[in-house]
């Protein structure tokens, strides 16, 4: 934050690169760059006096903006976790207070919702590749999502997605993998592969039996 003591604004000028933003001069010295936006807010102009404390509070404001737009752009692209988006605002060096201010604010209007990003991210990975509840545990905690959560997600997931179905699609999809393999090295495979995709060895084996008697 600012440490200056304040002073008379001399000059405020449109920025070359960004003609959206200003340069605000104390005392003839360059102090701090801030959008045009934040000008009627502050009633800046030149001739005013601005404290050491009004530099400050409007530092932030400039931060807390920009915050804002580094999240919003983060989130149009696709889903983020409240984690995803405070790790990249904490990557781009935005102090603990204004990404606070940033996240209460998103989760206040609805752009940051961690129950309801679990469940559209689970459902997004169950689209592109089925795998099972190990698996999409491991991926939903890698997003931050705290215990409590991905334990109510994963119940609810596969309350509506047939855990066996799921690993049928899969071997499926890969049928030819195994066709010149005997039975049994067959089986292992899959089932191996089926663990992997993070399937229990119950789901594994009903899903190998059913297959074997069809």
């Amino acid at each position: 934050m600012i440490r200056a003591p304040g002073g008379k604004v001399t000059k405020i000028e449109p920025q070359k690169k960004n003609p959206r933003r200003v340069s605000i001069f104390i005392d003839n010295q360059f102090a701090l760059g801030v959008s045009q936006e934040l000008l009627p807010k502050f009633n800046l102009s030149e001739g005013i006096q601005l404290s050491g404390e009004q530099l400050e509070l409007l530092e932030k404001e400039e931060s807390v903006k920009q915050a804002k737009e580094i999240a919003f752009r983060s989130l149009s692209r696709t889903p983020k976790s409240t984690n995803e988006i405070s790790k990249k605002l904490k990557e781009r060096d935005f102090q603990e207070q204004v990404i606070g201010e940033v996240i209460r604010e998103l989760e206040k209007y609805g752009y940051l919702n961690d129950q309801e990003f679990a469940r559209i991210y689970s459902e997004s990975c169950l689209r592109a590749k089925p795998l099972g509840p190990k698996l999409l545990s491991q991926k939903l905690f890698k997003k931050g999502l705290n215990k409590e959560l991905i334990e109510e997600t994963i119940k609810e997931i596969y309350r509506q997605h047939d855990e066996v179905a799921l690993a049928k699609r899969l071997l499926v999809k890969r049928t030819e993998t195994y066709k010149a393999l005997d039975s049994r090295t067959a089986r292992k495979r899959k089932a191996d592969y089926l663990a992997r995709r993070g399937f229990s060895w119950d789901v594994i084996r009903e899903t190998l039996d059913i297959e074997k008697s069809e």
